[in-house]
This record gives C-alpha cells, sequence and structure tokens, in this order.
C-alpha cells in the first residue's frame, strides 16, 4: 500500500523524490521508512530500500529502466530482501524492498 500511495502523491503533488513533498497520506518530508512504518510494516522489516521512476508507461519500461541503473539494479538483485512491493499513478513508479526480521 504505501508504494502505490507514494506513486500517487508524486502524481497528485508532481514532486518526484524518495522523501514526501506532499502526501494524501503521510507527513511532508516522510521518508521510506516513515511511510512503511506508518502502514504497519515495522517492526517486522529491519532494512529495506526503495526504487523510483517516473515516465514509463509499461512495466516492461520501468524494469528495463531499473536494470539499466547500476544502483537500481543492486536493490533488485540484493538477496537479503525477501519481500516487495511495487505501486504506480500515471508514469510514477515506486518498488520498495524490504526484509523480514
Amino acid at each position: 500500500m504505501a508504494t502505490g500511495r507514494h506513486s500517487e502523491d508524486m502524481a497528485e503533488y508532481g514532486f518526484f523524490s524518495h522523501i514526501s513533498e506532499a502526501s494524501s497520506y503521510y507527513p511532508a518530508g516522510a521518508s521510506q521508512d516513515d511511510r512503511l512504518a506508518l502502514e504497519g510494516y515495522y517492526p517486522a522489516f529491519s532494512n529495506t530500500t526503495e526504487n523510483i521512476a517516473f515516465s514509463q508507461l509499461a512495466v516492461q519500461e520501468v524494469v528495463e529502466a531499473w536494470l539499466l541503473s547500476s544502483d537500481h539494479d543492486a536493490n533488485m538483485l540484493d538477496g537479503s530482501y525477501t519481500s516487495i512491493g511495487i505501486g504506480h499513478a500515471g508514469p510514477y513508479w515506486t518498488a520498495n524492498f524490504g526484509t523480514v526480521a
């Protein structure tokens, strides 16, 4: 839910950032960890990271873009993450990766 809501907020309020600048769900300045905690995922998740993307219209396009980015690709290939959530709103995409404690 946090991923979809963050994508919705980026689309609604016109920002592209890992930090919520404005939101219908979270306080301004919320990080991915803050958003996940507010959705009830902590303390179960002890390690998280986030990929965001803008302008891709299809899932194949966003995955390809993330694969071509060394940081985003590393997040997707990191075997320590055991859970993933993906959301999008229009051309905004968010993926959270987490390790269940």
